[in-house]
């Protein structure tokens, strides 16, 4: 590597700074979204390492345009081009001129749907949520957060471990209706907090537990991840909670069903609310591999399978929870969806039911206890 290397690395830059010698005939330019440099140079500074002067953070957006290098404004970072052949140039998901990375999810998809969320959607199973504590061993004194809460499903459940709970959500009906639940059931130590999931005010060592539900694939990973670290107490934990949908099945009435929505989708103009390609980055880059460059241990991936009978009414309510087929996107058109989704489905039906398996999972990942 020659003595004047210049560097696009989100993610490189450890090395170097492991390897002063190294890092001393380096000049590197990390590039990132501007939240996520904002965590970086907090995190240098935490660990002691400061900014060295080998290092430039350059923070961009690249969703505001394809052109991302006119925006490295004056950092001085060279572009491609400019150069020498004799110099070497180590780059990280660089692609045509873009950088890659996570799909961007637009924040009001889930307007209108808080109070089918909560009807409608399927509940973790006890044992699922028996297991999660098992192996997180909650002191009872420690506090939950509960990032991108929908309407509790996490929150609710776990309550009875912690001291204190966070629910935090960009959605303001789903603070709301986690507000409400929380009153009619007693539960005041619970907190409802309506703000993106990047901008909680929330201080290093805040949490000793994070919980994510359906939810990590709609935000920035790397940045997310990140700041959970950050605010996660040592030895605390990070449980990512997921289950299958109804349509993702291969039983021929889900197979109809995921027909059905494709058409009202493509009828209604909503086709592109969930933005094609969407799991593309994660098949790439996987979950486990963005926590483990945020400094977490790996504590495995737990799963649980539930027989589950659904009516078409229930169905749905279910659609109506999601962000592609919202009650604002159904709008006048809702009876007429309702009256194609039970034509489609009520062949398939036994005693007026449907069977899934559903599959819930949570991948579990530990900051080390002495971070």
């Amino acid at each position: 590597m020659s003595p004047s290397t210049s560097c696009w690395a989100p993610v490189w830059t450890p090395s170097p700074r492991a390897r002063p010698e190294i890092a001393a005939r380096l000049r590197v330019f990390e590039i990132d979204q501007p939240g996520t440099q904002a965590w970086k140079r907090r995190r240098l500074i935490e660990l002691g390492y400061g900014i060295p002067d080998w290092l430039r953070l350059v923070p961009v957006d690249f969703e505001a345009g394809a052109d991302w290098w006119e925006r490295t404004g004056g950092s001085g970072c060279p572009t491609p081009a400019s150069i020498p052949a004799d110099r070497s140039v180590v780059g990280h998901n660089l692609a045509g001129g873009r950088m890659t990375g996570d799909v961007r999810f637009e924040p009001d998809l889930y307007r209108g749907t808080a109070g089918y969320y909560d009807r409608f959607r399927l509940p973790y199973p006890d044992a699922m949520i028996a297991d999660l504590v098992r192996r997180t061993a909650p002191s009872g004194c420690g506090r939950l957060l509960d990032l991108a809460c929908g309407t509790g499903q996490l929150a609710f459940p776990l309550r009875a471990s912690f001291a204190d709970v966070w629910c935090v959500d960009a959605e303001p009906g789903m603070t709301e209706v986690v507000r409400a639940k929380a009153i009619a059931v007693d539960a005041a130590h619970i907190r409802t907090i309506t703000v993106g999931a990047e901008d909680l005010p929330a201080g290093p060592d805040s949490f000793e537990s994070i919980v994510i539900g359906n939810a990590f694939h709609r935000l920035r990973r790397a940045a997310v991840a990140g700041l959970a670290h950050t605010w996660l107490r040592p030895g605390g934990c990070l449980a990512l909670c997921w289950s299958t949908s109804p349509w993702a099945g291969s039983q021929d009435w889900q197979r109809a069903l995921a027909d059905v929505l494709r058409t009202w989708q493509n009828a209604l103009g909503a086709a592109g609310r969930v933005p094609p390609g969407w799991d593309e980055s994660r098949q790439r880059d996987p979950d486990h591999d963005v926590l483990s460059r945020a400094g977490f241990e790996p504590a495995g991936r737990h799963e649980f399978s539930v027989e589950h009978h659904w009516t078409i009414r229930e169905l749905a309510g279910h659609i109506r929870s999601t962000s592609f087929l919202p009650p604002p996107v159904l709008a006048d058109h809702a009876a007429a969806f309702d009256a194609d989704l039970t034509a489609e489905l009520s062949r398939y039906t036994a005693d007026d039911r449907l069977t899934e398996t559903v599959d819930f999972a949570y991948e579990l990942a530990r900051k080390p206890a002495q971070a």
